[in-house]
């Protein structure tokens, strides 16, 4: 009969001072015999002594962790126990997560324990955590793991060798993934397995560098593109070297033609490779890359397929307003804070500010708006001072200016909301007033046209009268890229970013006079005219404001860095 056996019959026959001594001596034998383990912990609780059984049936399971008698004995023991002190107490904590992890029906409940009794917990018993929910390839156990990650010191090589299969098999979502591979990068002693397993490069634990504002993280590796790869499609002939992020410019609409505008800078003038995929096609023909639904409403199935591949194999995504619904993508598995920024448009913002603030207050994703206040105000966090409209300047019909015939006075109307907003009836009127008045003027109103065509009429003029609403958007910017005047209301936001610019200002009252006065001096309006060109290719040129973009993805992918591609290191000003 083994001690095992006879100790249990001593327990059954009431002699407990008889059974432990037949426990600890065989234990002598058999220090991590689980049976003997749980025959010690039985014996001290019937003796009154519940933390000596709670450290007994937990060393029996941390031994054999599916030993089924271990854990009945130990949850029965721990359903008396208060759940405060559960959490509180290591003696308790331990075991009963040992138990829970160890079963099948781990819950959010278990999670909630979990959270609140990590730092009762050695980095021992996070690891044989760990190893518990690995196996189980729960999506619940994608937070678990994070947590217990981030609360270890450090990591063993084989732990992470580990989580590399794990990461490999059945990834988690791109946001635990991102932070799971941190922890690696930042507590694993092993380079090679750092680069392998948490993609940096680098040393991962910076030896001199200390910045108390940033959480300074290794750059990420980023595997290097092949001519064959789908984002080097429309990269052009003398860009410089591809050897940065895959970067997916992604959106419902073309907004004013500026997805596919950042797409091309991107290709152009940066190490980026970048693709562009449009939702739904509008009437004003925007240059397009990958488009899945024409004007008709018809889809289409190839585009739709090209789309999901770039998307699966995209480092960092722009998006343009809102993620896209898009057959066979779940964009927990390809988006997170750490590889994704969203940029925001006049109306989206202005219409729904209170529910997007709050969606980035829960998620933590990188906001982009405009330089409005009646925009940046509703979402304060975002990064207001990145102007989302970028021109390349020399592809833009340049305006003529010639005064010797008529003076051609324009507007566009838009639709019939923002007709009202921009108060178009009344610049429509100032505009036929100036014409009845003076037989130079011709008033020239802009409907129905497609993008290029706008910009072949606008070329033709000299005045463009763009709105009476306090905003600076892409219409007064691209007039005055042109070389023409825009006029506009200048509101103080707009005057705090841009203190020297030449575009006009003008309010409902003023319209007329300020108008006038422009056409009574055709000089003065050619000087304007050539201010705004060159004021406009100074701030809004994509050459000058992709840097902008590419410092942010920087910063938002790699959480910081400093060592910055040669083609940007004499503006940039590098710290060393």
């Amino acid at each position: 009969m083994s001690n095992a056996t006879l100790g249990e019959t001593l327990i059954a026959e009431g002699k407990l001072e008889q059974a432990a001594d037949y426990f600890l001596h065989a234990l002598e034998k058999e220090p991590n015999d689980p049976e003997i383990l749980n025959g010690l912990g039985v014996v001290a609780f019937k003796q009154g002594k519940p933390e000596a059984a709670v450290s007994c049936f937990g060393q029996a399971l941390a031994v054999d962790p599916s030993y089924e008698d271990a854990a009945a004995n130990l949850c029965a023991l721990l359903g008396t126990v208060p759940q405060e002190q559960l959490q509180a107490n290591p003696l308790y904590a331990w075991p009963y997560l040992l138990v829970r992890a160890s079963s099948e029906d781990w819950s959010e409940q278990d999670s909630a324990f979990l959270a609140n009794a990590m730092a009762t917990l050695t980095d021992l018993q996070r690891e044989m955590l760990i190893r518990l929910f690995i196996p189980t390839r729960l999506s619940i156990h994608d937070r678990d793991i994070s947590l217990a990650l981030e609360r270890m010191a450090s990591l063993s090589d084989p732990l992470v060798s580990e989580l590399a299969e794990w990461l490999s098999d059945s990834p988690p979502s791109r946001f635990y993934r991102d932070r799971i591979e941190d922890s690696i990068c930042l507590k694993c002693d092993n380079d090679s397995l750092v680069r392998t397993v948490a993609h940096r490069e680098g040393k991962h634990r910076p030896d001199s560098q200390t910045l108390p504002v940033f959480q300074f993280l290794p750059r990420r590796l980023n595997e290097p593109a092949a001519s064959t790869d789908p984002f080097m499609k429309l990269v052009p002939k003398g860009a410089p070297t591809k050897d940065g992020l895959r970067i997916l410019v992604i959106a419902d609409f073309n907004i004013a033609g500026q997805l596919t505008g950042l797409m091309r800078a991107l290709n152009k003038y940066t190490n980026h490779m970048a693709r562009c995929v449009i939702l739904q096609d509008d009437y004003l023909a925007y240059d397009r890359d990958v488009l899945i639904t024409d004007q008709d409403g018809k889809v289409s199935s190839v585009a739709q397929s090209e789309a999901v591949d770039l998307i699966k194999r995209a480092d960092f995504f722009h998006v343009g307003r809102q993620l896209l619904e898009i057959p066979g993508i779940d964009w927990n598995r390809y988006v997170s804070p750490r590889n994704a920024v969203f940029q925001y448009y006049g109306s989206e913002l202005r219409n729904n500010g209170p529910a997007l603030a709050k969606f980035h207050a829960q998620t933590g994703f990188t906001a982009l708006t405009a330089c409005d206040y009646t925009m940046y105000r509703l979402l304060p966090n975002s990064f207001y001072h990145m102007q989302p409209y970028i021109l390349d300047m020399d592809e833009l019909p340049k305006a003529r200016m010639d005064t010797s015939g008529k003076l051609r006075v324009c507007h566009a109307p838009s639709g019939q909301n923002y007709r009202n907003i921009k108060r178009s009836d009344l610049i429509l009127d100032v505009m036929h007033r100036l014409a009845r008045e003076n037989k130079k003027v011709e008033s020239v109103e802009i409907a129905g046209l497609s993008n290029g065509e706008c910009l072949s009429l606008k070329a033709s003029c000299h005045l463009h009268i763009v709105s009476l609403l306090f905003t600076f958007g892409l219409n007064a910017i691209e007039s005055a890229a042109q070389g023409l005047v825009p006029i506009t209301p200048l509101d103080n936001f707009t005057m705090l970013l841009y203190p020297d610019t030449p575009v006009v200002h003008a309010t409902p009252s003023t319209l007329y006079e300020v108008s006038r006065k422009l056409i009574a001096d055709p000089k003065r309006l050619k000087d304007i005219g050539a201010q705004c060109r060159d004021w406009a290719r100074r701030e809004f040129d994509a050459k000058t404001l992709v840097q902008k973009y590419w410092y942010l993805y920087d910063l938002v992918y790699h959480g910081f860095s400093l060592d910055y591609p040669d083609q940007f290191s004499s503006r940039a000003g590098r710290i060393s």
